[in-house]
């Protein structure tokens, strides 16, 4: 039959403008402290004020939402409930969540999602892991083992774990910055340079 088209224009009054959210997470002090790092809190810090000042310039997004995950409150189970309130996955904040928490809403598709991670990072076989404060390990750094290493990898945070996560956020911009190359030679890393674009895993998620 012969084509037919029809046109709709959608009235003003449901014309949004999106939000931007952006999860900063930062991690100088570890629950182990021979861990802690010196500049994570500060760049975490410094890049969610970078990305408010410039994102509330461009007046693309209103508001722009910083939600800052930082030191004891940057635990694992908090870096995935920020990103299943995003995804809508989860509705209900337990009555111990960072109340920067509550700034999060279900993305919608007006809406930009900036994920920043600094902190320590690992390099395992096919697979990267962020590594949050309580990373379930307090022994002397010198002194982990690989079943030990294994309790490290089970409180972290992999890329499938992220995957899961972001999978259902339903944005208009994802973007996912994770600064945590070289700081995964602490945890045995093969090779001192190796990072996260160097698994497979990572890579695939990127793709994703």
């Amino acid at each position: 039959s012969a084509d037919a088209r029809l046109t709709m224009n959608g009235s003003e009054t449901l014309r949004r403008i999106g939000t931007a959210y952006l999860v900063v997470v930062g991690i100088s002090r570890y629950a182990n402290s021979q861990y802690n790092l010196n500049y994570s809190v500060a760049d975490a810090t410094a890049i969610g004020e970078q990305l408010r000042n410039h994102q509330e310039g461009l007046r693309r997004y209103h508001p722009v939402e910083v939600v800052p995950l930082l030191n004891e409150e940057a635990t694992k189970a908090n870096i995935l409930l920020a990103l299943k309130l995003l995804a809508g996955t989860e509705k209900n904040l337990p009555a111990n969540s960072p109340a920067a928490l509550r700034k999060l809403k279900s993305a919608q598709p007006e809406d930009a999602v900036i994920f920043y991670f600094s902190g320590h990072g690992t390099a395992q076989g096919d697979r990267f892991y962020l590594i949050p404060h309580d990373l379930g390990y307090s022994g002397p750094r010198e002194k982990l083992d690989e079943t030990e290493l294994a309790t490290v990898m089970s409180h972290s945070v992999s890329d499938v774990e992220l995957e899961e996560a972001l999978r259902p956020v339903d944005a208009d911009q994802l973007l996912l910055i994770v600064d945590a190359c070289n700081s995964g030679q602490v945890l045995q890393t093969e090779e001192e340079r190796r990072g996260p674009m160097n698994t497979r895993g990572f890579a695939q998620l990127a793709y994703e």
